[in-house]
């Protein structure tokens, strides 16, 4: 498994200082989101080409590769503008990675859960206009269901992305997102094996423990460092191992602006005691299978 993280953090420094510092605490590789000068959500804009330099210049100084480009465009609104817009925008990602040379486009179904069919309609129609360069170009689209998407469950997430019939276009599971895409991890991952084709690491509270006044339908979460939520992560990195999953794994921590270069420290810490647990409690349990 390939272990990168995302920069959001560190949006507000020069891109090559935030590539230091991500190699500085351990990672290999970046996932690119959004900042200035280079893509932003729900924008056509293109990037500045001197951005692109610096940052490539930053990571070959550095050793770190980029695994991935994160983009959320509103691709399955059911509003013909901002569904033409996204599409556009779609395109500007792909060509940005392959600038990067990268492969890898995650983003988001979007859409709404208040009309499950009409966004369901717009992203297949979104789908159709972006398989000729997702081809083209040799990308790989990972896809997640995020909280108030029109599918936000993970089986439900990976039904569709089968029924496209794409080898190109895969699965993104989000931890974060862990307690409104199902119940089980373990089972989660086991039913996406086929297109599971990304990971996001970042930790979260389960939305019970939150209270709002008045009550909303909002999908309350959060992207806490690795440990510093509920979720399971001897879990889900046994599950991952399970499946033997061997792609890109991102570390998707947003809480901590203001202390940023130490979440990159914590995240990778926690990782690496966790992957060296999760090596540990595997060995015990098949060492004591063949005793038996």
């Amino acid at each position: 498994m390939i272990l990168a993280t995302d920069p959001f953090q560190l949006r507000s420094v020069p891109v090559s200082e935030a590539v230091r510092a991500v190699a500085s605490a351990g990672f290999e590789a970046i996932e690119l989101s959004p900042r200035d000068g280079l893509l932003q959500h729900r924008s056509e804009v293109r990037p500045d080409a001197a951005e692109i330099k610096k940052l490539r210049e930053a990571c070959e100084a550095c050793g770190v590769a980029v695994a991935s480009v994160f983009i959320v465009q509103p691709w399955a609104s059911t509003d013909s503008h901002k569904r033409m817009s996204a599409v556009r925008g779609l395109k500007v990602a792909m060509e940005t990675a392959r600038e990067l040379g990268c492969s890898r486009l995650n983003t988001e179904l979007t859409g709404s859960p208040e009309d499950v069919d009409g966004s369901r309609d717009s992203f297949r129609r979104s789908v159709d206009e972006l398989r000729p360069m997702i081809d083209d170009l040799g990308i790989e689209l990972a896809i997640e269901p995020h909280p108030f998407d029109f599918i936000e469950t993970s089986n439900e997430a990976v039904d569709l992305i089968a029924e496209l019939g794409s080898e190109q276009i895969g699965y993104l599971y989000c931890a974060a997102h862990t307690f409104y895409l199902g119940s089980n991890v373990a089972e989660m991952l086991a039913y996406a094996r086929p297109y599971l084709k990304h990971v996001h690491f970042a930790d979260t509270f389960r939305p019970s423990r939150y209270i709002t006044n008045p009550p909303t339908t909002s999908r309350i979460h959060q992207h806490l460092d690795i440990g510093q939520g509920e979720v399971n992560w001897l879990d889900l990195l046994q599950g991952l191992n399970d499946i033997r999953f061997t792609g890109v794994a991102t570390v998707s921590a947003f809480a901590w602006e203001d202390d940023a270069i130490a979440s990159l420290m914590r995240n990778r810490l926690a990782l690496s005691r966790i992957l060296e647990g999760t090596a540990l409690e595997k060995s015990e349990r098949e060492v004591g299978g063949h005793n038996d």
